[in-house]
């Protein structure tokens, strides 16, 4: 009898089958309950390790012992004709087979199930533009964009984020199919209409359970009364949810918030009609996310802010264009963000209550100060005055990743998602905060995720090839990075982690060609020194990383603050020079 033969008659093949599919259950529930009691990281790993050892343990007893109806027996002693592997078999088939539908089960759970929606949840979608003339777009967004952060400021309602509320302009979808993907319980939607110093707005709150319109409405007012047609809108929504909430341990509860939301409202700074329309011009340029949109953004709140210097979220617009240019590399972070600085105090100065500036001054604090202590009060305070700002939580989610605290980063991360769950750029960071906490089987399928939402996701696959790379899956590596580099070729930390991937795997002169390509100076772009001391990494010319690493301290970028927990520098960590440079950045203990 061959081996293969003898194996199938012992079932260990069939063991084989049996052990990594009951692992894999195992590995999924271990992660859930790990996740729910917060217990620490080391867990995951102790349960791999075992089930893992426990494998070739399972293989050798399945080949030395029968099952038998007295009992275990050693195999030899048992005699052909009373062998009963064939039974044994069956019922392990009918084993496996149940666990292969638990794992199915629990596979199309994790993928698709969100579960029910907050009740005190609410989209607010961008209303439709009914004016003459389709240029004034720019400003029913910006209406309903400012509905949106009006109604974030109540701390016991969960508003989903402009970025995946708007992604539905302009499609026709139905509003249960909208609040399925959003998982909310309350669609505010509606319309503006624009002429002249007029302008007619009508909104409707629907409640999606029942497909009921709990209260429309209709303004005609001058423009001069934008700010309180908006307030009237939010301060009225606000009360009809609230009213019909249900779960409250106090209705004065949500009374005592509604008060000091009025506080909130009537604390507003007026702006005049022209001001506002260049701030949400400014706005629209900047949610483009483009490097244009942020250069255009820039001129229009600086407009703004010229116009009337006490209105504090053009200040905060302005700021958070300077951030985004550094941050894309069109200026260096040493002009960027303490011009950015300066702004958010200026802002904070003239409105202390406001989250965005809150959030954009911790982001100064943790990317280029290296301020943590302030950057993580920083961080409290904009979440605290705006729970439902998802970016806040985003960010603050890799302050915690920077500190090698992951189970927090995850948290955090997870709640921004929640709260603005079909953005690209979330979804992507989800990728990166289990990347950074070495979860690699965890990382992939969220930036596969993120690639549903949009294929042409150039970061989506940078991270996949870093993921694939630390997997050892070479091919699968260079296919990403080659794919980021054509999607976006200007940038040039694409072009650095194809160079990466090429050290790595061994390619030098293909690495040593992108080596010389970032390192021509550029007007338009900072050289990416951190991006040309990965490839040194992969070369395992430690000298040269350090030369390059140290260039990227000088110049502050912003994936310093990484520096301890990316898994890319692993080589450099048992090398004094490597302590040296995260002590210079003053991690807190």
């Amino acid at each position: 009898m061959s081996l293969v033969s003898e194996l199938r008659r012992r079932n260990v093949l069939r063991m084989a089958v049996l052990y990594v599919v009951a692992a894999w259950l195992i590995m999924q529930v271990a992660e859930v309950i790990i996740g729910l009691a917060n217990l620490p990281e080391w867990i995951g790993p102790t349960i791999l390790g075992l089930l893992a050892v426990g494998f070739p343990i399972a293989l050798i007893l399945s080949w030395f012992y029968e099952l038998t109806p007295e009992g275990i027996s050693l195999e030899k002693d048992v005699a052909a004709a009373e062998s009963i592997t064939h039974v044994t078999g069956r019922r392990m088939d009918f084993v496996f087979i149940s666990l292969l539908c638990a794992a199915v089960i629990l596979f199309a759970y994790d993928k698709w199930w969100i579960g029910p929606p907050p009740e005190k949840s609410i989209a607010v979608l961008a209303f439709e533009n009914m004016s003459d003339e389709p240029g004034q777009e720019y400003f029913s967004d910006g209406v309903s964009e400012e509905l949106l952060n009006l109604l974030a400021q109540i701390p016991e309602l969960t508003v989903i984020s402009r970025s995946s509320a708007f992604s539905f302009k302009g499609k026709d979808v139905a509003i249960p199919e909208i609040a399925r993907q959003l998982n909310v319980a309350h669609v505010l939607e509606g319309s503006v209409r624009k002429a002249g110093n007029r302008v007619r707005i009508t909104a409707q709150l629907i409640e999606v359970s029942s497909d009921s319109h709990l209260w429309s409405e209709a303004y005609d007012r001058e423009l001069d009364d934008i700010f309180a047609i908006q307030e009237d809108i939010a301060r009225v929504i606000a009360r009809e949810i609230l009213a019909h909430l249900r779960g409250f341990e106090s209705r004065q509860v949500s009374t005592r918030n509604l008060e000091a939301y009025d506080i909130y409202l009537k604390g507003r700074h007026p702006v005049s009609p022209e001001v506002y329309e260049v701030y949400l011009k400014g706005r629209h340029h900047l949610n483009k996310w483009t490097v244009e949109g942020f250069a255009k953004g820039l001129e229009y709140f600086q407009q703004a802010v010229e116009m009337d210097p006490n209105y504090a979220l053009a200040h905060a617009g302005l700021a958070e264009s300077y951030i985004s240019l550094g941050l894309f590399g069109v200026l260096p972070p040493n002009e960027a963000y303490p011009r950015s600085k300066a702004i958010v105090m200026k802002a904070l100065e003239l409105d202390d209550r406001l989250a965005e500036a809150h959030a954009l001054l911790a982001d100064v604090r943790f990317f280029y100060d290296w301020d943590w202590e302030g950057a993580e009060r920083a961080y409290k305070r904009a979440i605290e005055l705006n729970p439902s700002y998802a970016m806040a939580h985003n960010n603050y989610a890799f302050y915690f990743t920077a500190l090698t605290r992951h189970d927090d980063a995850l948290a955090e991360i997870k709640r921004a998602r929640e709260l603005n769950p079909i953005s690209l750029l979330i979804n992507s960071d989800l990728g990166w905060a289990y990347y950074f906490a070495r979860q690699y089987d965890q990382s992939i399928p969220q930036f596969q995720r993120a690639l549903e939402l949009d294929p042409n996701l150039a970061i989506s696959q940078f991270a996949l090839g870093h993921v694939y790379l630390q997997k050892e899956m070479f091919v699968e590596s260079l296919a990403a990075f080659q794919k980021a580099v054509s999607l976006s070729p200007s940038d040039l930390e694409n072009m650095a982690g194809l160079g990466h991937a090429y050290a790595v795997v061994g390619r030098l002169e293909d690495a040593l060609r992108i080596v010389a390509r970032l390192k021509q100076p550029s007007q338009q772009r900072l050289i990416p020194s951190w991006g040309i001391a990965t490839i040194y990494i992969g070369l395992d010319n430690k000298d040269e990383a350090f030369v390059w690493l140290e260039k990227a301290l000088v110049d502050r970028l912003s994936q310093l603050v990484y520096i301890q927990t990316d898994p890319v520098l692993d080589p450099l960590r048992s090398d004094p020079r490597f302590q040296v440079l995260v002590r210079r950045m003053n991690f807190p203990e």
